[in-house]
């Protein structure tokens, strides 16, 4: 007998294995009719960065030869978060950008109006002709005003809860958000603890600037990044909608 890890996975409900399947069969049957599909699709979410971080005390040790009893402050009575938007189009990066703590769908429309709009600004006409839109299915993301909004910019190009294009509840194992940017970024904000909100979203940006730098260094970082949303997609269908992380990390090992 050997040890084995347990693989935290997000649990589903009943019905969700076949609107994930349903989904990945359209995901992919969208990029063979264009390819480059996956690669325009503006693929975003919100994360919160909060004082407490992130820490893994199984995998957390301090080589020493003698027991230097190391400790790890936790549960601080001063507490404080960071909201984050960020969004990955094709080969770059977009945001970070700072929400409220609390996000509601009025807060959500202003930031789409505003930031998301600006960026856009920034995105050539040939390149936003093909661009798709793609949020999860959190409350501020689905009042009518948002979905209104987001039809006008980009007609029925969006991904999301009650949109065009359903997104299927409970599955950031599909998006690069959560399989890679927001890992990326948090193990690298919380490799030492923040003092403050501040000292917090400036170790944000400069995380960010960093990833931006790699990008350019490594061209095929963002390639691979969305390499890894087909066949992710692929292996959601093949274990008929079910969590299928474990099986992934299992055939990248072969």
């Amino acid at each position: 007998m050997r040890p084995y890890k347990i693989h935290k996975v997000q649990a589903l409900l009943p019905n969700d294995r076949v609107r994930r399947r349903a989904y990945c069969r359209w995901l992919l049957d969208q990029q063979q009719r264009a390819p480059g599909f996956i690669e325009h699709v503006i693929w975003t979410d919100e994360s919160t960065f909060t004082r407490n971080g992130m820490w893994n005390r199984r995998n957390a040790h301090v080589w020493s030869d003698v027991n230097p009893y190391a400790t790890q402050e936790t549960g601080h009575q001063t507490r404080w978060s960071v909201n984050v938007w960020a969004g990955v189009l094709n080969g770059k990066i977009l945001g970070p950008v700072f929400l409220p703590q609390r996000l509601n769908g009025s807060a959500y429309l202003n930031f789409i109006n505003g930031r998301l709009d600006d960026m856009l600004d920034n995105v050539s006409l040939a390149e936003y002709r093909r661009a798709w839109f793609q949020h999860d299915g959190a409350p501020p993301h689905v009042t009518r005003p948002v979905r209104e909004r987001l039809t006008e910019l980009f007609n029925e190009r969006w991904i999301g809860r009650l949109g065009p294009h359903a997104w299927p509840a409970r599955s950031p194992d599909l998006t690069p958000l959560d399989f890679f940017l927001w890992g990326y970024v948090k193990e690298r904000v919380f490799d030492r603890e923040c003092d403050s909100a501040d000292e917090m979203r400036g170790r944000i940006v400069s995380v960010f600037n960093k990833l931006r730098e790699e990008c350019v260094e490594d061209p095929t970082l963002m390639p691979r990044v969305h390499e890894s949303t087909q066949r992710r997609a692929r292996l959601c269908i093949e274990m008929d909608g079910a969590q299928f992380e474990p099986n992934l990390i299992r055939s990248q090992r072969i």
